[in-house]
């Protein structure tokens, strides 16, 4: 009992350590992190010569310094402390926290609890360690010992409510699912009931309370948690996952903003909007919101990105059959590298021509597309959106403005079976200047096939 007041006392308001914690994740959440690192280090070395009396300030320097990246900082500082006494159980339980190695850290963590059962804190974190790993069962498990331990502490009813979120989630039964969830909903409702204004346990009884079947009693939950922090993210975007399903998509879309507005860096609620978007036929918005969530680490369903890609392309596509009807007629010359002569070609004819190559284009784009940034890498050619839209009127403009001299397509194929030895098309494009599009072979291939052509190869 003596450990926990003191415990407590040093992490109170007044305690110079917790003083320096607040100031590091202030300037951590002002986007300092060299100062955050710095200031959170000075607290733990603040909090005193012995950290079994100074637990809290610990765990929360831990996880600031952890968010910044600062693991291998936190090992050397508590292996230095461990050194000084080995047997110490606090200790060896801040050590096992901040230790990077996933099985190493629940062993570790086991370790203290075998020597210390008492220890809350141990039993807490190692419930997390658990279900990390998948082990729900003995999660359960330990985070119903650490309730025991501490009755009134909101944290550990909030967890133990998780976790058996988790197990309802994943069993099959219908009547097992109603079981566990109901447990599931009596551990947050305890976890509310000690804090009212707990944001993540009005989350998870919100979700919990949507899994047994009650979205209106959901709704009621996360719009409590709003009212005790309007820009409270994870609620906003369930209400706009509520809104979703009953078709208020516009609803659902302002819910889902303001989530995005609050966290930028949600990738659910991307990946949300862009679905609400997609229902909207937004394409555009719905792409860049599929992006970002892939970019912030959301992997979207693969059948809805094929879906939406299908989309922006065919909308692309339309849009450029458009441009293709109001531009100039005038007849296009195609080379029969066969028989070394023009084909001529009439604006009709030409339309059609321009048609398939892109709808030939569009649809090899189907395939592994990606939507991230990132994708930039490869230089665009698979983005979907302006960039590869772009790539797709050009490709067809080649058509659009070829000559009709017969002399100048001639010229180009010369010149290119003289600058390959490799097996190519030789059924090839040229516009006014010369320039022959040795790049898009394909479209060579697309041309050839529609207008009944044979397609030859130089070796």
């Amino acid at each position: 009992m003596t450990s926990l007041v003191l415990a407590v006392l040093a992490a109170s308001p007044a305690s110079p350590a917790h003083a320096m914690l607040e100031r590091a994740r202030a300037a951590g959440e002002g986007g300092d992190a060299s100062r955050a690192a710095a200031l959170a280090m000075q607290a733990v070395r603040r909090s005193g010569p012995d950290p079994g009396r100074a637990i809290a300030i610990h765990r929360g320097a831990q996880d600031l310094l952890l968010g910044l990246g600062k693991g291998d900082q936190l090992v050397r500082y508590y292996d230095h402390l461990l050194r000084s006494d080995v047997r110490d159980a606090h200790r060896r339980y801040l050590r096992a926290r901040v230790e990077p190695d996933a099985s190493r850290r629940r062993r570790d963590l086991e370790s203290v609890l075998l020597s210390s059962p008492d220890m809350f804190w141990a039993a807490y974190d190692l419930a997390e360690a658990l279900a990390r790993e998948g082990n729900w069962g003995r999660a359960v498990e330990y985070a119903e010992r650490a309730v025991k331990m501490r009755p009134g502490e909101k944290a550990a009813w909030n967890v133990l409510g998780h976790l058996r979120l988790e197990q309802a989630r994943m069993r099959a039964s219908p009547d097992e699912r109603k079981l566990i969830g109901e447990k599931a909903r009596e551990a947050l409702k305890r976890a509310v009931e000690l804090d009212g204004g707990f944001l993540e346990a009005l989350y998870n009884l919100g979700l919990v309370t949507y899994l047994l079947g009650d979205e209106e009693e959901a709704s009621r939950v996360w719009r409590k948690a709003l009212a005790a922090s309007p820009d409270f993210a994870p609620a906003l975007n369930s209400l706009g996952h509520l809104a979703a399903r009953k078709g208020r998509l516009d609803e659902a879309i302002e819910h889902y903003e303001r989530a995005i507005r609050s966290e930028p860096t949600y990738g659910t609620a991307h990946n949300n909007l862009a679905v609400a978007y997609y229902r909207k036929k937004e394409y555009r918005k719905a792409q860049k919101h599929l992006a970002l969530a892939e970019a912030n680490g959301y992997e979207p369903v693969s059948s809805f990105k094929r879906a939406l890609v299908r989309a922006v392309e065919s909308e692309a596509f339309d849009s450029f059959k458009k441009t293709i009807a109001g531009s100039k007629r005038r007849a296009v010359s195609v080379s029969d590298a066969a028989k070394k002569r023009a084909v001529r070609v009439s604006a009709r004819e030409r339309d059609g021509i321009v048609a398939a190559i892109v709808a030939s284009r569009f649809r090899d784009s189907h395939g592994g597309v990606s939507f991230a940034e990132a994708s930039s890498r490869n230089g665009g050619e698979r983005r979907i959106g302006d960039t590869v839209v772009a790539r797709y009127v050009q490709a067809a403009r080649i058509v659009i403005t070829l000559d009709g001299d017969e002399r100048l397509t001639l010229a180009a194929i010369a010149r290119e079976a003289a600058a390959t030895r490799k097996r190519a098309l030789t059924t090839w494009f040229a516009d006014a200047d010369g320039r022959f599009s040795a790049h898009a072979p394909d479209l060579a291939r697309v041309l050839a096939a529609y207008l009944g052509l044979p397609v030859h190869g130089a070796e």
